[in-house]
């Protein structure tokens, strides 16, 4: 059976020592769990947020599921710890999303979800596996200082605006994308530690001052790229090219949103 909390649910600095159980609840008002501790799994699955959700400096001990939850306030997990896994999949945000400062110590899945309003991941810590395949960004999106120390997948992800890496650290990393992105993808400042495969279908590439420590090879189709003051230790080719695994749905904004650029333009 399911609970509906009619008035604002205040569980801000609580302790929960067991399981807690929200799935398929309704908080019809601001659900406040602000430096809350969870010391065992804590399942909010198909739970609707109707008011904003205040996460910030909460602790999750054990797995946090929020599949295919809805949240239409403002979403706040800023400054939280997950030191399980953490199920965002097919989770909607009709609003702001914040995971600034969020430290991901296991998997972080945010696979099929989408973010609505602006989506803020600056400097999150992933330590495990990051998930974001198919995931739709239709605001601004800002990964800036985040840090990426396992694998991170953005395989046919779509950003309806820009998407911001500045000073992002993908540590090992084997591949970016391929992903859709309507504005433009930023990258300057940003660290690959390992051989890297990028693959973008963009109206511009911005990777100034970005440094890349081993062999990178760039599938580019229709960007303008600005590699100004970039850093290669190893020959990394660069191309315009189909994206072949998302080229669908690159055709479909091609016609939209990217008129194409034949020729790169480097400055």
């Amino acid at each position: 059976m399911s609970a509906t909390f009619q008035g604002c649910a205040g569980f801000d600095s609580a302790t929960f020592e067991g399981g807690v159980w929200f799935g398929s609840a309704t908080f019809e008002s601001d659900a406040r769990f602000e430096s809350a501790t969870f010391e065992s799994d804590a399942r909010f699955e198909s739970a609707t947020f109707e008011g904003d959700a205040r996460f910030e400096s909460a602790t999750f001990q054990g797995e946090a599921r929020f599949r295919s939850a809805t949240f239409k306030g403002y979403a706040g997990f800023m400054s939280a710890t997950f030191k399980g896994d953490a199920g965002f999949d097919s989770v909607t945000f009709e609003s702001g999303a914040g995971f600034d400062s969020t430290a991901f110590q296991g998997y972080a899945g945010f696979g099929s979800a989408s973010f609505e309003g602006y989506a803020g991941f600056g400097a999150a810590a992933f330590e495990g596996y990051a998930g974001f395949r198919s995931v739709t960004f239709e605001g601004n999106v800002g990964f800036g200082s985040a840090t990426f120390k396992g694998g991170v997948a953005f395989e046919s992800a779509t950003f309806k605006r820009d998407a911001r890496f500045e000073s992002t650290a993908f540590e090992t990393a084997s591949s970016l994308g391929p992903l859709v992105c309507a504005g433009q993808v930023t990258l300057s400042g940003a660290l690959f530690g390992g051989p890297v495969i990028l693959s973008f279908a963009a109206r511009r590439l911005e990777c100034r001052r970005a440094r890349w420590s081993s062999t990178a090879e760039m599938r580019l189709r229709f960007a303008t790229v600005d590699f100004a003051h970039a850093v290669f230790e190893y020959p990394s080719p660069s191309r315009q090219s189909p994206i072949h695994s998302c080229s669908t749905t690159a055709d479909r904004w091609q016609k939209s949103f990217l008129p194409p650029r034949p020729t790169p333009r480097c400055g």
